[in-house]
């Protein structure tokens, strides 16, 4: 690789950055990728290995190119898992197949801009196809040529960089801490939760009080009001005002589907629910 590999993240905290120069990367990637062998990965993915005790929730992750003409190419991912964060029973269950959450000695694996999607578990899954490496779908020969074409894509676009530095600049532990410097990232995750827990309490409040029609009427005015355009410059009455439309959108469009009978249960039970409450550490 001609090119410079940095990285930072937290591991006083348990939270690792694992690049392809690492000694650790081929043996981990052998260990927690069923079908993926470490050269398929290089030379442009990473890995975020939590040897912590407390599963990691969200997390946003900092690409930072400097190419040779001196141009430097920042971007910045979050991610995150709404089922968690929002306190669905289900997803805390031994059994429940996380996404983006990393469980404590697991890891999940990221390229520019993008994670890679984990093994299928059955290769006959989707129609004989698994899962790409860029997590496309289809018949396992166009997977193959599919892969390799995107992977040499972004090689192409990365290889003119001689430094690449990759970091953790903010993640969220199952209790709800949050350490890092993206302050950004942690007042979207903040709107966002907000947005649907102050529905659901609204809600919950309503049917407890007797007056189900009425709050489901305020609700579906909530998926009436404008759009929201956003702006260069963050908000995060913007980013809250977007995700509780949304969600009252979700709300109403359940409630017609399934019927207040049906859907309401489903929604009161998120509003009881034992979520974790973001802060900074």
């Amino acid at each position: 690789m001609q090119v410079r590999f940095n990285k930072r993240d937290f591991p006083e905290r348990g939270v690792h950055i694992v690049t392809p120069l690492d000694p650790s990367f081929d043996e981990k990637v052998r260990k927690h990728f069923k079908k993926r062998n470490p050269e398929e990965l290089k030379p442009f993915s990473v890995l975020i290995y939590n040897s912590g005790s407390k599963m990691v929730l969200a997390y946003a992750l900092t690409w930072k190119l400097i190419r040779q003409d001196g141009q430097v190419i920042t971007k910045t991912v979050g991610y995150s898992e709404p089922d968690l964060l929002m306190g669905k029973e289900e997803a805390k269950g031994p059994d429940y197949k996380h996404t983006t959450a990393i469980e404590t000695d697991n890891v999940k694996c990221f390229t520019w801009g993008s994670q890679v999607e984990p093994d299928s578990e059955d290769p006959t899954e989707n129609g004989g196809a698994r899962d790409s490496v860029f997590g496309g779908k289809g018949s396992t020969a166009d997977l193959q040529d599919n892969a390799t074409r995107l992977r040499e894509q972004l090689a192409a676009q990365l290889s003119d960089a001689t430094e690449i530095t990759v970091s953790l600049d903010g993640v969220v532990f199952e209790d709800g801490v949050f350490i890092g410097t993206n302050s950004l990232f942690f007042q979207q995750l903040q709107a966002t939760v907000n947005a649907k827990v102050d529905l659901l309490r609204e809600l919950g409040q309503g049917v407890e009080a007797g007056r189900t029609d009425q709050v489901l009427e305020s609700i579906e005015a909530a998926t009436r009001l404008p759009d929201v355009n956003f702006s260069q410059e963050f908000s995060a009455d913007d980013y809250y005002r977007f995700y509780r439309k949304l969600y009252a959108t979700e709300i109403i469009g359940m409630t017609r589907s399934f019927g207040k009978i049906k859907a309401l249960p489903h929604f009161l039970k998120w509003y009881h629910a034992d979520r974790p409450i973001l802060r900074k550490e």
